[in-house]
């Protein structure tokens, strides 16, 4: 009977399954892990790759807006020096700079009082044409035209406004120059530019599908910007910049859509999470069939210690039972064989024929099944063997090296008082 206390549990981080448990849980978190760093790798490398763009496009503002301010400059320039050209040749110029230099909403011309002379296009005259910027804005909570206005005129320079709601509709900024002829001022070049034409002509229709776009002044509470409407994954990845014109500035906000964080996600974090898994699950597999490979050995060498103690135990009882039960048969069947060297009726003598009949019987099957009990031991059975023997002996007890032999002899005399010799000596090897 296997003994409990070495009995292999079924249940526990030793066996195969807590085995097979270990390596799934460190597997998971592994692979959580892995997953969880490639998403960073990723994360950092879209976030580069936003602030790359936006970087582009603000350069590409930064130049191509200023661009058109020198060009509004030098056009002021000239009219200083040359002086106030005719309407055919301010509608020439006009013409050939929006054409030349996309992203200019109108060009137009106020006088030292403020009022709008002149503008260009026509398709932009009418809502222009007649307004005063001193009193546009008199009712308004902060009058940027004005303050811009009289600040070109002061220092001599451009002045750029801050975000305005233009005439025409539509959020953007104006620019004013100031023209002075002989030292006096004669009025003020300006142009307007709206926001969402100046940023399509410029940074194109291409970044424009792939990015959402919005421009505040920079001096504005941060907690009062609005970014472009945009889902909560692409704000984070917004990058913001400052646009400088002239003495003003603004903030430009850059937000990618979600199409173009499907074109920068990259599909190795889910890559590597599989990879993981499959590696894992292998693991896993190869771990649990050592460790049940292991178990049944273990199983099979307590179940190979437990059939040797049992065999070991069956053989001591063999061997005792050997001793015990050989050593008196083959002692009654010495007795009888002395009996039968007596004189006895003729009776008496088959009476001793039968017992030793049957005691030969059960001698031998005696020794045959501990000839099969023992025959796996590799022990030799212990048997009585028949020894002839001589001498004039009527009975003999022999003890030699744990063996006892009980000699049968010495029958009845012939008739002369002589002692015959023993029929047989059985000795019992136990």
């Amino acid at each position: 009977m296997q003994n409990a206390a070495t009995t292999p549990k079924g249940h526990g981080w030793g066996t195969p399954r807590g085995w097979l448990c270990l390596c799934i849980c460190l597997g998971l978190l592994t692979s959580l892990g892995v997953y969880l760093l490639f998403l960073r790798v990723e994360d950092a490398r879209a976030h580069t790759a936003v602030a790359l763009e936006a970087r582009r496009a603000s350069e590409k503002l930064s130049v191509q807006l200023g661009d058109r301010l020198l060009a509004q400059g030098r056009m002021a320039q000239r009219w200083t020096v040359g002086g106030i050209p005719s309407e055919a040749t301010w509608r020439s110029d006009a013409q050939a700079y929006l054409s030349d230099l996309p992203g200019f909403l109108s060009l137009g011309y106020v006088d030292a009082g403020g009022n709008v002379l002149r503008s260009q296009p026509e398709a932009q005259s009418a809502k222009l044409l007649g307004l005063n910027f001193y009193t546009l804005e008199d009712h308004a909570p902060r009058a940027f035209r004005r303050q811009a206005l009289k600040r070109s005129r002061l220092t001599r320079r451009m002045a750029v406004t801050q975000v305005v709601e233009l005439t025409q509709g539509g959020a953007g900024f104006l620019v004013f120059a100031p023209i002075f002829t002989g030292g006096e001022l004669s009025g003020s070049l300006f142009s307007q530019f709206r926001f969402a034409e100046a940023l399509q002509k410029i940074l194109g229709p291409h970044f424009l599908g792939g990015y959402q776009v919005a421009v505040e002044d920079a001096d504005a509470d941060v907690g009062l910007r609005r970014p472009p409407p945009a889902a909560q994954q692409a704000q984070h990845y917004g990058v913001d910049f400052t646009l400088k014109l002239a003495e003003s500035a603004f903030c430009v906000h850059i937000v990618p859509t979600a199409a173009t964080l499907q074109r920068l996600a990259s599909p190795l974090p889910a890559i590597s999470l599989a990879l993981c898994l499959a590696i894992s699950a292998l693991s896993s597999a190869a771990v649990y069939a050592a460790a049940l490979a292991q178990q049944r050995a273990r199983q099979l060498s307590l179940a190979r210690q437990a059939t040797e103690i049992a065999a070991q135990a069956r053989a001591q009882f063999f061997a005792r039972m050997s001793h015990k039960m050989l050593t008196p048969l083959t002692g009654v069947l010495g007795t009888v064989q002395l009996l039968q060297d007596t004189s006895l009726a003729t009776e008496q003598r088959r009476y001793l024929q039968i017992v030793e009949g049957s005691g030969q019987q059960l001698l031998t099957q005696v020794r045959e099944l501990l000839a099969s009990a023992q025959k796996g031991e590799g022990q030799k059975t212990a048997a009585a063997s028949p020894t002839c023997g001589g001498g004039d002996v009527a009975s003999l007890l022999l003890l030699r090296d744990g063996a006892t032999a009980v000699v049968a002899g010495a029958g009845a005399g012939d008739g002369d008082g002589d002692v015959k010799a023993p029929h047989a000596l059985l000795v019992d090897d136990n």
